[in-house]
């Protein structure tokens, strides 16, 4: 730097950025087996290793600190999880829609059902594409770990 030269700083957001409040849609990379996750117009939730899959594409929005919404665009539902733990795209936003999304020392993001953390089931994706169930889930498993992907 030459003397008498005042750098300049970059420009930081006014407000909090959350993990998992992207504006722009994104897919969820699973990495068991390279699925994405998507939700079916008839309320499915399965994994899909189509790039392009329209149903892959989902928003996540923040709703507070730590806790996330997940919609499918293509679809217009959002990602649930119901008592039994079996994953279900809801047409409204109710209280099995929010889910704790947590950065793992690996980079990949978990989500846990905010509904029922005490049991700690997680979003899943098996090797064949089916969902996992919540009860069959645990934080350590390939399965539940999904990285954010922005979409081509």
């Amino acid at each position: 730097m030459e003397v008498g030269h005042i750098g300049t700083l970059p420009v930081v957001p006014a407000g909090p950025v959350f993990p998992g409040s992207f504006k722009e849609p994104r897919r969820l990379y699973c990495r068991s087996a390279g699925h994405h996750l998507q939700i079916l117009g008839d309320g499915t939730v399965s994994g899909t290793q189509d790039e392009n899959e329209p149903h892959a594409v989902l928003q996540l929005q923040a709703v507070r600190r730590g806790v996330v919404t997940i919609r499918g665009l293509c679809a217009e539902r959002f990602l649930a999880m119901s008592t039994e733990g079996h994953l279900y795209g809801a047409e409204a936003i109710n209280d099995e829609c929010y889910f704790i999304e947590t950065l793992e020392e690996n980079f990949y993001s978990t989500y846990c059902s905010e509904k029922y953390a005490d049991w700690r089931w997680y979003v899943g994706i098996k090797r064949s594409g089916r969902a996992k169930p919540g009860p069959k889930t645990a934080r350590g498993q390939k399965a539940v770990h999904f990285l954010p992907r922005p979409v081509q």
